[in-house]
């Protein structure tokens, strides 16, 4: 989901888990944009906190192509693993940039 993508200054890319992982514990602004090509009803979107959905992040996708976003600010520790997950019968990602994941530390 992320190949390509560049971990800068306080995260680093674990591509093996599919995920970023914290390198300074802080607060973090954190923004992931999914586009789809193909989305059923039922679809939903989340931001993972170690595998955890982060509260008030669980989003239902609308059906139909289109891009979806999560935003949320968040304190986080050294080694918190932050991912995407996407749950449902019938989901596509488009094609080229199909997922985005920025984690900007505020504080």
């Amino acid at each position: 989901m992320f190949a390509g993508a560049m971990a800068r200054l306080n995260t680093w890319l674990n591509h093996d888990k599919k995920s970023v992982n914290v390198a300074v514990a802080g607060t973090y602004e954190i923004n992931a944009v999914v586009t789809a090509s193909v989305v059923a009803a039922n679809v939903k979107m989340s931001l993972l906190v170690n595998g955890v959905p982060v509260t008030g992040t669980t989003k239902t996708i609308l059906p139909g192509p289109g891009e979806s976003s999560i935003a949320t600010i968040i304190t986080l520790v050294s080694g918190d693993d932050i991912s995407i997950f996407i749950s449902g019968v019938a989901f596509t990602l488009a094609q080229n940039v199909n997922a985005m994941l920025t984690i900007v530390k505020i504080d």
